[in-house]
């Protein structure tokens, strides 16, 4: 196990072709983390985490990201009165994803049609959703974004990633694409198992 190449791993910085031995490896045993000193440098491997490890892991951080992500735009945008509330946003990616009827929204968001219905007035009003009704239904309403629509949630998805990217940019070039290739791996997983395609994570910011 510990007569492989360093240069087979995923965290080394430089080629190496020296084989390791037990002497190479510390383990540091408050981050779980085995520390080896090689060709001048040092490497670290993770060590390895269980599926469960990861799903508490990624569930504890997601939503303390959101929230931060939501605080900092809230900051930013306390003096912008079309900046959309959050709860708009939430329902302007849904529906740049696709159109969706009355009925449909308010189940998604859990409110009873009339309250949704009302929420609709308002962006209605701002002239970012227009309503229709369905050719083979016509008590049917269906909602969709109208171009202003479209507009103002890819400004509020913008900002959204800055926010994002201001964040990570703290994070050194090797953790940065660690956790890119992360979660793309998740990403891919997600499109791959779920029958709904992974949309844009800024519209469930809450």
């Amino acid at each position: 196990m510990l007569n492989r190449r360093a240069n087979h791993t995923q965290d080394v910085d430089a080629p190496c072709d020296n084989l390791l031995s037990p002497a190479d490896l510390t383990l540091d045993h408050h981050s779980g983390i085995v520390v080896l000193s090689k060709c001048c440098m040092v490497h670290r491997f993770s060590m390895s985490a269980s599926a469960y490890e990861c799903a508490a892991l990624l569930l504890d951080t997601v939503p303390g990201l959101m929230r931060t992500i939501a605080s900092a735009m809230r900051q930013r945008y306390s003096d912008d009165d079309d900046m959309p509330t959050l709860v708009q946003l939430r329902m302007l990616a849904m529906l740049a994803a696709r159109p969706w009827s009355l009925s449909e929204l308010a189940a998604a968001q859990q409110v009873t049609p009339s309250s949704m219905s009302r929420m609709v007035d308002v962006l209605v009003q701002r002239e970012w959703v227009a309503r229709t009704t369905a050719p083979d239904d016509r008590r049917k309403v269906v909602l969709h974004l109208t171009p202003a629509g479209h507009a103002a949630h890819a400004a509020m998805v913008h900002a959204a990633r800055d926010v994002a990217a201001a964040l990570l940019a703290q994070l050194d070039a090797h953790d940065r694409a660690r956790l890119y290739e992360g979660l793309s791996a998740l990403r891919a997983l997600l499109n791959t198992s779920c029958p709904t395609p992974v949309g844009s994570v800024s519209g469930e910011i809450s």
